[in-house]
C-alpha cells in the first residue's frame, strides 16, 4: 500500500501540472497552421513568413501511392513503368544542384542513374500528401532511406523528396535532398 501510494502521488502531481500546462500553452490548431481564424499565425508570433506557402491541410492519399509506386520502380529497375505518371513539362531538381527537364530526359537520366547499381533497397520513414490551399497545388513529402550497391560495394543515403502533383493528376515538380546516415 505505501509503494502504491509513492508511486501514485508522483502521478497525480505530474498530470495536474500537464492539464495546467496545456491551459495556459498556445495550441497548434487547424485555423492557427493555416494562417487563418485568428490565432497565433495573425498575431505574428511565427518569425519568418512563408514565400511559398504556410496555408496546407491533408492531401489525397492516392497521390502518396503514386510516389511510392515510383518508388518501388526505381529500386526495382522498372522506372519506365512510372512513365505515365510522369508530365511531359516534369522538372527533376537533383540534391547536388543539377535541374532536369521534360519527361524524356528525366526518365533517361533517372534511368542511367539506376543503371549503374546492381541492387537498390530503400526504406520509408514517412509519406504526407499535402494540398495548398492558396496555391490550389497537391504535394506529397517523403522521408527515408536508400541504400545502394554496385561493383564497389554499397552507399547509404537519407533521403527527402517533395513531389508536386499536376491537375492532370500527374507528377510535375520533383525536388531530392540527401544525408549521409547519422554515424552510429
Amino acid at each position: 500500500m505505501v509503494l502504491f501510494l509513492l508511486v501514485s502521488i508522483p502521478l497525480m502531481a505530474q498530470k495536474k501540472s500537464k492539464k495546467k500546462n496545456a491551459e495556459t500553452q498556445p495550441t497548434m490548431t487547424d485555423t492557427t497552421m493555416q494562417g487563418g481564424g485568428g490565432g497565433m499565425a495573425e498575431a505574428g508570433a511565427f518569425p519568418y513568413t512563408a514565400d511559398y506557402s504556410s496555408k496546407f491541410t491533408m492531401g489525397n492519399p492516392e497521390h502518396a501511392r503514386m510516389v511510392l509506386s515510383m518508388w518501388k520502380d526505381y529500386d526495382n529497375n522498372t522506372f519506365d513503368r512510372s512513365a505515365a505518371m510522369l508530365a511531359d513539362t516534369v522538372m527533376f531538381q537533383a540534391p547536388n544542384g543539377m535541374v532536369i527537364r521534360g519527361k524524356d530526359s528525366v526518365l533517361n537520366s533517372v534511368k542511367q542513374f539506376r543503371g549503374q547499381f546492381s541492387s537498390v533497397k530503400s526504406t520509408v520513414d514517412a509519406w504526407v500528401p499535402m494540398h495548398s490551399t492558396d496555391r490550389n497545388e497537391d504535394w506529397v513529402l517523403i522521408w527515408g532511406t536508400e541504400n545502394d550497391t554496385n561493383a564497389s560495394g554499397s552507399t547509404t543515403n537519407v533521403i527527402h523528396e517533395i513531389w508536386r502533383v499536376n491537375r492532370d493528376g500527374k507528377i510535375d515538380f520533383i525536388r531530392q535532398y540527401t544525408a549521409k546516415p547519422p554515424v552510429q
